[in-house]
């Protein structure tokens, strides 16, 4: 499973990706080392999301956190100002945690593609299979004809 990123220009954010989770944060320097340890090492989507929010809510970063692709069912959970378009077939489905304190949490079945952050049409677009690298966005999977990204 490959993904592609978008390079981020100012660095606020940072996409680590393994082939069955990928996540996208502005978290700080020490809590990625920790986070990428964590997913190198084969933690699921809950041991990221125990990362992510050590030191509480008030410290956790925005993030938006796929698990599943290429499964029947996938999972995202989005927090802050980072979100993700779902696509199933030629359903779309935003998912947004800037309306809640926490985090938001929802499960799909079927999914063809996804986005996480978003970049501008004519941004430069690099593959990435496993690792990490700043970034504004990255997508997996059919985009659909809608798609901010090309």
């Amino acid at each position: 499973m490959s993904y592609a990123y978008f390079p981020s220009t100012d660095g606020a954010h940072t996409v680590l990706i393994r082939s069955d989770l990928v996540v996208l944060t502005s978290a700080g320097a020490e809590r990625l080392d920790m986070l990428w340890s964590a997913i190198n090492d084969g933690t699921d989507a809950a041991g990221a999301l125990d990362v992510l929010t050590a030191g509480g809510i008030s410290s956790t970063p925005d993030f938006v956190l796929v698990s599943g692709l290429g499964n029947a069912s996938s999972v995202v959970m989005a927090r802050g100002a980072l979100g993700a378009t779902v696509r199933q077939g030629s359903q779309s489905n935003q998912v947004d945690g800037s309306r809640v304190s926490s985090w938001v949490e929802s499960r799909f079945e079927g999914v063809t593609g996804v986005q996480l952050g978003t970049a501008a049409v004519d941004a430069r677009r690099l593959p990435l299979v496993h690792g990490a690298a700043p970034a504004a966005a990255v997508v997996w999977g059919d985009q659909g004809a809608d798609a901010e990204v090309a």
